[in-house]
């Protein structure tokens, strides 16, 4: 069964609001990341259950080239709530700039190898958000090719909150 995902603009911008607060200096890190959980409905609908930010104590430090970097203890933490819940999570983090906005390096590497560890935890959808100032991209680990895709299926509700 095909999988869409909903998620309302509200709820959006208060995640890209707690993206783009300050960082203190101490913490190694040029963006901040959280995850978004999702709990599968009828008809494979994905909504919004949970938002996860990485508190500043579960940043590390950073490999050149990466703007934030979280340690084994918050993944560990994020696939004992998948396997405990059920939910789908897709790690969130925003990029500057606006329109539609595409992975970097990093990005695309860190997703190899936490995107299979959350599939093989559990069997619901995971992938990936890309937040830009106006914009989304939204991808899917796939199962059987073993690379991210372009999740096409997602509807901006405009106005109501996911609460």
């Amino acid at each position: 069964m095909s999988k869409k995902l909903t998620i309302s603009d509200v709820f959006l911008d208060e995640i890209r609001q707690d993206l783009l607060r300050a960082i203190p200096s101490d913490v190694d890190a040029y963006e901040r990341a959280g995850f978004l959980f999702f709990t599968g409905g009828e008809g494979g609908l994905l909504k919004p259950s949970f938002y996860l930010p990485i508190p500043d104590s579960g940043y590390c430090k950073r490999p050149p080239g990466y703007g934030a970097y979280y340690g084994g203890e918050i993944l560990q933490n994020v696939t004992l709530r998948i396997i405990e819940t059920g939910e789908s999570v897709f790690p969130i983090h925003i990029h500057p700039g606006r329109g539609i906005p595409s992975p970097s390096h990093p990005d695309i590497e860190s997703e190899k190898t936490m995107l299979p560890s959350f599939c093989r935890a559990t069997d619901a959808q995971h992938g990936a958000i890309i937040l830009s100032e106006d914009d989304l991209l939204v991808r899917s680990w796939c199962r059987v090719t073993q690379e991210m895709k372009e999740f096409n299926d997602f509807e901006v509700t405009k106005g109501v909150s996911n609460e």
